[in-house]
């Protein structure tokens, strides 16, 4: 029988004043807490040829119970409202899940939304990438204009 122990971490996310490129093949500095982000940068989300605005933050190094998320990950937001939850996972331990809150903040500290996020690591020492792009969302769309920072709340 296994018995899960459940931990939380908070981290706070805060924009900075320019967007740092982030993409498979991207360096992250070790002392890269979050990144940048710029409206008039974009990306292409679902269509190669469609331009999106999007705001984008990334985490240093998250430790819970026997699971790791490594330095770099990101949560970017679209303009549409489509989201993205992009990092390198693994546990030390089969079986682990890590299970996690996405919560946006406006500049007065005002919640605008919240997402939840889920995933089975399964296999011991291996590291996974999670990579997960949830289609557009009016809310989200919304408050894109309005986001400022972003809490992870997280457990495994």
């Amino acid at each position: 029988m296994k018995v899960y122990v459940s931990f939380a971490v908070i981290l706070f996310c805060l924009p900075l004043n320019k967007i740092t490129a982030l993409n498979d093949n991207a360096t992250i500095p070790k002392s890269f807490v979050i990144s940048k982000f710029n409206k008039k940068e974009s990306i292409a989300l679902f269509n190669r040829n469609i331009q999106m605005p999007h705001k984008s933050f990334a985490f240093q190094e998250i430790r819970k119970g026997d699971c790791t998320i490594f330095s770099g990950a990101t949560f970017t937001l679209y303009a549409n409202g489509a989201i993205n939850w992009r990092c390198n996972i693994k546990s030390s331990d089969s079986g682990d899940e890590w299970d996690g809150y996405i919560i946006c903040y406006n500049a007065n500290n005002v919640e605008l939304w919240r997402e939840h996020f889920h995933f089975d690591i399964h296999d011991g020492n291996v590291i996974k990438r999670w990579d997960e792009t949830r289609k557009p969302d009016t809310k989200k769309a919304h408050s894109f204009n309005e986001a400022n920072r972003i809490v992870f709340t997280c457990n495994c």
